[in-house]
């Protein structure tokens, strides 16, 4: 038996130290490809924040068009307004009544 032993005690050393070196490599690459991740990981996140913040600018933008465009439609409408009891005040300057003339506009049928 001890015979044995020492004729397989150097095979399962070589053995050993083999699958000892074999794992130290695999983790060596396999710290090496994390750290290649994490920079591709950092990238990518630069990259979304930096559209993300184009996003916003252009979300920004069009939040301040709406906004300006609202302000418009009210003075729009105000000068509609405006512009409508103007020409109510002469309409009602146009329906003169004179010596039996009346003008007067008829209702639509």
């Amino acid at each position: 038996m001890t015979e044995l032993l020492s004729d397989i005690w150097p095979i399962l050393l070589t053995a050993a130290v083999g699958t000892i070196g074999v794992l130290v490599r695999y983790l060596y690459n396999l710290k090496e490809r994390v750290a290649v991740l994490e920079k591709s990981m950092e990238n990518l996140q630069r990259r979304m924040d930096s559209h993300s913040k184009k996003q916003d600018d252009i979300l920004e933008k069009i939040n301040s068009m709406d906004r300006e465009l609202v302000k418009q439609m009210g003075a729009m409408a105000a000068n509609i307004s405006a512009l409508s009891s103007d020409l109510k005040g002469l309409n009602n300057l146009l329906s003169i009544t004179d010596v039996g003339i009346k003008i007067n506009r008829q209702p639509a049928p």
